[in-house]
């Protein structure tokens, strides 16, 4: 069995920040699946866990009995400015104060910390990733947190259900296009290798310090990535999953003969330079291999774009500027190539002929390199700071070949097209 749902509105954009987080209708289906479920345990890891509805379920089924794992960042890296009121999705009271996405967390934070929980285990994943000591200071946070996925593995007596999500389901994230999809079926090993590896590296919520420096340099035991299942992960602990995903992908672009879709908030896996061992490693990533196959139709979305001569009101310009106009500038000389652009873009996925990867990441340089070892001795923006990691972002692929699910994100891309705040930036044969 497998389901997907969508977030979609009609208006331009949704500037409403609402107390049941960025995707309200998406939110009332996992909360669905969560109650409908015969659950004798649920591993879920999010990135942002400041949703009090999904938390609260999460509560009421551990009260039932049912075994929750819970894995998020610690409160450090939760971005604690702008605070804004938040409304009801179908109506109701403004909050009586503002709130970030920090004082959210801090409320489930701490209300898990002052109560015994006989079934429900809380989690933080202190890893973070780092490559340059050139890099800027971090929005959110010392350094970047590695855990950038949306995910749940609900586990019943005689079947497993994955369920992934472009959506961070964050409350004061604003509203963005994103998808729901959930898979049912008989075995999933590498979901459950992923969630025992993730959490014995992580530390129980209650027992974590917040005053100790775990982020720079925070010990990482390797092992084998499993590519064979439907499920895929890229994380520290699975030695050069990155790279592996990164290659099964572009074997995949390589042989599609009709049509190439890549969708994602953020494009910018075309041509790329990273130094490891000393050494310097030249890539050609998905977008150019896309571009580079000469048969298949290929459409290109995301929430980004930059090309000189080129002003799109309401469009934020990616963090590589040059890199980007590359790429942007190899779609206009291709004849098959379209590009849409559309600032409420957050769904992740690929479509490769009958082939679909959907994905937590975006397609950029970081979620395709893993560098086992690097070491800082101090950053530009920083001079007390070290570094001694691993470079991994985590992320969740699901490959499917299911038709019903592969039209779905085709007419998801058909909305996408003629929504009225999207930009045309080129359409094929053109």
């Amino acid at each position: 069995m497998e389901k997907i749902f969508f977030e979609e509105f009609p208006d331009k954009t949704d500037n409403q920040f609402y107390k049941q987080g960025s995707s309200p209708e998406l939110l009332n289906k996992l909360l669905e699946l969560l109650e409908s479920s015969h659950a004798t345990a649920i591993y879920v890891s999010f990135y942002l866990f400041n949703n009090w509805y999904i938390y609260q379920k999460l509560t009421e089924l551990a009260k039932r009995g049912v075994k929750v794992h819970v894995v998020s960042i610690p409160l450090e890296g939760y971005d604690g400015s702008k605070s804004k009121h938040l409304v009801g999705f179908a109506g109701g009271s403004k909050s009586n104060k503002p709130h970030s996405k920090k004082s959210l967390a801090e409320i489930i934070y701490a209300d898990y910390c002052s109560k015994q929980h006989k079934n429900f285990m809380f989690y933080v994943f202190p890893h973070v990733y780092v490559r340059s000591k050139r890099m800027r200071r971090f929005s959110r946070g010392s350094l970047p947190y590695s855990l950038h996925v949306k995910s749940m593995l609900i586990v019943e007596k005689s079947s497993f259900t994955t369920v992934l999500s472009s959506s961070n389901f964050a409350v004061r994230d604003l509203r963005k296009f994103d998808y729901l999809y959930i898979r049912k079926t008989n075995k999933n090993q590498s979901s459950k290798e992923f969630y025992t590896q993730l959490i014995n590296h992580s530390i129980p919520l209650k027992e974590f310090d917040e005053n100790e420096n775990y982020e720079f340099n925070y010990p990482i035991r390797k092992t084998e990535c499993v590519l064979g299942d439907k499920s895929i992960f890229s994380a520290p602990f699975f030695f050069d999953s990155n790279s592996r995903i990164e290659s099964l992908l572009i074997a995949k672009l390589k042989s599609a003969k009709e049509l190439i879709v890549i969708c994602a908030q953020h494009l910018a896996a075309y041509q790329y330079r990273y130094q490891i061992e000393g050494e310097s490693v030249n890539k050609k990533g998905i977008l150019f291999e896309a571009l580079k196959n000469n048969r298949a139709k290929k459409v290109f979305i995301s929430q980004t774009y930059s090309m000189q001569g080129v002003s799109l009101p309401d469009v934020r310009k990616p963090a590589n500027t040059k890199q980007f106009q590359a790429f942007a500038g190899a779609v206009q000389n291709n004849a098959e190539s379209a590009y849409r652009v559309n600032s409420n873009i957050h769904s992740k996925f690929l479509i490769i002929d009958d082939d679909v990867f959907l994905s937590s990441a975006n397609f950029t340089p970081t979620q395709f390199i893993y560098l086992p070892e690097v070491k800082i001795g101090r950053f530009d923006y920083d001079k007390t700071k070290s570094y001694y990691g691993t470079h991994s972002e985590i992320a969740h692929f699901e490959q499917t070949n299911n038709k019903e699910i592969r039209e779905a994100l085709l007419a998801h891309c058909r909305f996408i097209e003629k929504h009225p705040s999207t930009h045309i930036v080129k359409n094929i044969g053109k």
